[in-house]
């Protein structure tokens, strides 16, 4: 719905003002809120793709749990020497137990930094937005492009 939106804003606004060669304000403005749209719908997929497959996962680990472990090794003759490790770069236990095979995103990670991303660069981008619009309509107080546009004040020497 909020496509569907945003589409009807961007075409009724071009509707409604002349038509020019070059890409107006208005264009770059709806169109970077139709892309934080399109953004949020994709982070959602995401979000709804992560948490299905984390389900699936649970659900294969439950039913691994209920069978029965397999009988346990002789030890006398499954025992298998490592090639001798004397001369190798010491290692942290900690470090091999931390360490993952794996990358792993959860949903919650994914929801956690959306929730900050998107308003932070909403705020980013209209803050800039506006910021330059007005410095190119030379609308913002203080800021001049030509130094010789101020007024002096009178020497009183």
């Amino acid at each position: 719905m909020t496509v569907l939106t945003e589409t009807h804003l961007m075409t009724g606004t071009n509707r409604r003002l002349p038509p020019v060669a070059y890409v107006k304000a208005v264009d770059v403005f709806l169109g970077f809120c139709y892309l934080l749209v399109i953004l949020a719908l994709i982070e959602y997929a995401c979000v709804a793709y992560s948490k299905k497959k984390n389900e699936d996962r649970r659900r294969r680990e439950k039913k691994t749990e209920h069978k029965p472990a397999p009988p346990t090794p002789d030890i006398l003759h499954d025992v298998r020497l490592a090639e001798c490790t004397c001369n190798a770069a010491p290692t942290s236990i900690i470090a091999v137990i931390k360490q993952s095979n794996r990358f792993c995103v959860s949903h919650s990670h994914i929801d956690i930094v959306s929730r900050a991303a998107f308003p932070l660069v909403f705020i980013l981008f209209n803050t800039l937005f506006w910021l330059i619009l007005l410095y190119k309509s030379k609308r913002l107080p203080y800021i001049s492009e030509h130094e010789g546009d101020r007024c002096d004040a009178p020497d009183l020497h």
